[in-house]
């Protein structure tokens, strides 16, 4: 199987892994001014008009003209190009743009096996939701460190401690990742095919977050119906539907926002992003893993948890730190899909 390489100077275009390289190292790009260079350099020495920007770029989305004069402005910092002598983008005064340096394009063999739409959704579904994994795993380990400051609870030992919370931190991120980034996978392959680019990313925002509804709400009836089962107590509104459509909107405005972002920029994009609507979600009333086990030692007597499990303070803190870890683990492993070390590829 073969794509299309654009290739122009010491650029070279990728459409569909939609990605730019300089000399071999990837240029970042938002996705809109993206599909502005690839309109451009798709039709060398013709002339876009501003029209045909706003209404295939912007999908009709009513913006200002200066929306596209700072679009083509990036382009030209990016390419380090000018307006004057410009050596890419030349300006049609009150007309439009056009793109006049030699362009060659290029059939080259797909090597990697991610292209198929199911490998694609299976690919970073899958990682995905190892990276939710891994924030499973440290946030257990917190949690159990926070545990272990409850005197009462350290008859049961340090290390049995450590695994039940490992465990049950480990399950909901693994099952909460899956739902998220597989939703969000999904999302993404069905809106390349079938959606203009200017509303690919908000499907995809909103497929993740409902990805994130449904896992919740299913995590949230087993839970309730296995307490009720076993201790015959119901624990409360735990964590479910409203709050796996945050966290899941949330990955998922972290991956369109950082998908050809630096590492650092992903990073903090991600924390910032999961620590914010962690915070906001428990101000709001909501309940992540720490207000359910808050939940748990105060609706159901026969647990072994003290009332109060967790202060206010330290659960919206714990909040914060549950929602920036659960983010930032699925982008980056996201991230990893779409660009993975070079000795991976």
């Amino acid at each position: 199987m073969t794509a299309n390489v654009i290739q122009f100077a010491d650029f070279t275009l990728h459409p569909g892994e939609r990605l730019l390289l300089k000399q071999s190292q990837p240029v970042e790009l938002t996705s809109r001014y993206f599909d502005a260079l690839l309109l451009l350099v798709h039709e060398p020495g013709t002339l876009i008009s501003k029209e045909r920007f706003m209404r295939e770029v912007w999908a009709g989305i009513p913006v200002t003209d200066e929306a596209l004069t700072q679009c083509i402005r990036t382009l030209r910092k990016v390419l380090g190009d000018q307006a004057r002598n410009s050596q890419f983008i030349e300006t049609v005064p009150k007309h439009g743009y056009r793109f006049i340096a030699q362009v060659s394009i290029e059939n080259k063999a797909i090597v990697s096996t991610h292209k198929h739409p199911f490998n694609r959704v299976a690919l970073l579904g899958g990682y995905g939701t190892l990276g939710a994994g891994v924030s499973g795993v440290i946030g257990g380990t917190l949690l159990a460190a926070l545990t272990l400051t409850h005197a009462e609870l350290t008859q049961f030992g340090a290390a049995s401690i450590m695994f039940v919370m490992i465990a049950i931190t480990l399950l909901v991120a693994l099952l909460g990742g899956a739902g998220v980034t597989f939703g969000l996978a999904a999302g993404e392959v069905f809106a390349e095919k079938h959606l203009p680019a200017g509303r690919r990313y908000p499907f995809v925002v909103l497929a993740a977050a409902f990805g994130g509804l449904l896992v919740g709400a299913f995590v949230k009836l087993v839970a309730t119906d296995t307490f009720n089962l076993l201790l015959g107590a119901s624990p409360g509104d735990i964590t479910g539907a409203v709050e796996g459509f945050v966290l899941g909107g949330a990955v998922g405005l972290s991956y369109a926002l950082t998908r050809l972002a630096s590492p650092l920029r992903l990073a903090l994009i991600s924390l910032s992003i999961g620590g914010l609507l962690g915070a906001l979600t428990v101000a709001s009333g909501g309940n992540l893993l720490a207000g359910s086990l808050n939940l748990v030692a105060l609706h159901v007597p026969a647990s072994q948890l003290p009332n109060p499990f967790f202060s206010a303070q330290l659960e919206l803190i714990a909040a914060v730190v549950e929602g920036a870890l659960f983010v930032c683990a699925c982008v980056v492993a996201l991230a990893f899909v779409n660009r993975p070390p070079k000795f991976f590829r």
